[in-house]
């Protein structure tokens, strides 16, 4: 039995201080609560609300009340507000003013309500004979008020989640604020969303009858982003060039916004790398990454002795003729497909079908990107010289190689020639030999100290009047 009783008075316990909790909680005034949200959403002044101040003047009136009567006139906010006298109803106010003629000397009780969006209002007052008495009545809103300043340009609301038209949250200029109004009382989410800015969200507590003014400082809506790679990688924020990392290969920028956002490194020769990196609100991003260099393509051969068109690009001027590959005014390039190589080593059997020389490429990028090579002979562009261009972009004048110099070799129609050309780094040898001498002669030496095509395929094209053929095709990396 005393277990019982202590279980009881245990509960009875319980119970009485949960009540005291709840008096408690529902004692909090609307202030303290706003001092209790995260300082950080900006701050929130909470007070309690006033009607509408009235400065109008009650309109003129011909009408003289009688020698024992007094007028009374009744100006109301909102005003279509019902006016009620003694307790019983005496009309409505029309633009927001009510007139009755009352016996003076007498006290009345004055009440003006507008329904059950707000609170009624009550005064008396006592007429004097022939006068005119003007009671002002400034109805409070029930519901609760909230003012967000500043306002931004181009800014949403949401309520408890559920976007807020402009109509509902108008902007009061003077203030620069929007003004949300007929919030009922309890918990509402509200949000301020800016594209521009740091999103602001946070609880309220609605009280009846109740402003709350919450102000903040627009933060922008950015992250740091920091990217460790290898040094010249082009860094793209969603597909914009956000500039190229130095050479420490460490790129930092401020100005990214939060938000969900694809980050792509590009860098010549190497693998494209793209991630999709969700950036959040003061947390600084880090993309370390070092890129993969492309791979290179095995050894390349063809003899030609069948056609391989599913091999090789075959532009106008360049098509396979007599086990050969023939080459006659040929403005583009011919390749073999999705051949690549660093340090290599080229070697092709070469037959002057005229003595016009020959031309090909090398550490070809695409079609539009590579370095070329003019053998010219006696009836070439530049008789008997070596010439040597870097195509970019598509451009190219035969007039402005970067290097040109006489050779020594004798270049004739019909003529056969062995050619090997040697790649290594930046770094580009020519030799050739006339098959009918045997002899081997240094043709060229070539350094390109901007690194200009370090990776790329080889390939074949005319310069000038050239007609040649190739046979004996022979890639390997080194």
């Amino acid at each position: 039995m005393d277990e019982q009783l202590k279980r009881e008075s245990h509960l009875a316990f319980c119970r009485n201080l949960l009540l005291c909790l709840i008096l408690i909680w529902n004692a909090i005034s609307p202030a303290l609560y706003a001092q209790l949200l995260p300082s950080s959403l900006g701050e929130v002044d909470v007070k309690k609300r006033t009607g509408t101040p009235i400065t109008r003047t009650p309109k003129s009136s011909s009408a003289a009340p009688r020698f024992t009567n007094g007028v009374l006139i009744v100006l109301t906010e909102p005003r279509d507000a019902q006016i009620a006298i003694d307790d019983k109803p005496a009309g409505k106010a029309v633009d927001g003013e009510f007139r009755v003629e009352l016996r003076a000397g007498s006290s009345y009780g004055i009440t003006v309500s507008a329904g059950d969006d707000y609170q009624p209002l009550k005064k008396t007052v006592v007429l004097k004979s022939r006068r005119e008495k003007v009671l002002a009545f400034s109805l409070v809103s029930k519901y609760g008020l909230v003012r967000i300043g500043p306002a931004l340009e181009g800014a949403q609301v949401f309520i408890d989640d559920n976007p807020v038209s402009s109509e509902r949250a108008p902007l009061e200029r003077d203030s620069n604020t929007i003004r949300i109004d007929n919030l009922t009382p309890g918990e509402h989410k509200i949000a301020y969303r800016h594209p521009d800015y740091v999103p602001l969200e946070r609880k309220f507590q609605i009280s009846p009858s109740s402003e709350y003014i919450w102000t903040f400082k627009p933060e922008a809506a950015t992250v740091e982003l920091t990217v460790r790679t290898d040094p010249e990688t082009s860094v793209y924020i969603d597909g914009e060039f956000n500039g190229k990392t130095p050479g420490d290969g460490v790129l930092k920028r401020s100005d990214v916004r939060i938000g969900t956002h694809t980050i792509k490194l590009v860098k010549e020769d190497f693998e494209e790398l793209t991630q999709t990196i969700e950036f959040k609100y003061r947390e600084k991003v880090t993309l370390d990454k070092r890129l993969t260099p492309l791979p290179t393509s095995t050894g390349f051969t063809d003899n030609f002795d069948l056609p391989k068109p599913r091999l090789w690009t075959l532009p106008a001027g360049i098509a396979f003729k007599d086990k050969r590959l023939f080459v006659e005014g040929a403005n583009a390039i011919g390749t073999p497909i999705d051949y690549r190589y660093r340090n290599f080593e080229m070697i092709f059997h070469l037959k002057l079908t005229n003595s016009g020389g020959a031309a090909w490429a090398v550490r070809v990028k695409d079609s539009n990107n590579y370095y070329l090579f003019y053998l010219s002979g006696p009836t070439g562009l530049f008789p008997n010289t070596f010439s040597t261009y870097i195509v970019r972009n598509g451009e190219f004048n035969p007039s402005n190689p970067i290097d040109s110099h006489d050779i020594t070799v004798r270049l004739v129609a019909n003529g056969q020639y062995r050619i090997n050309i040697k790649g290594t780094g930046n770094v580009i040898e020519h030799f050739i030999s006339p098959v009918s001498t045997g002899a081997t002669i240094n043709l060229d030496y070539f350094e390109d100290k901007n690194n200009t095509f370090l990776l790329g395929g080889i390939g074949f094209r005319s310069v000038g009047p050239e007609i040649f053929s190739i046979d004996e095709l022979y890639v390997v990396s080194r």
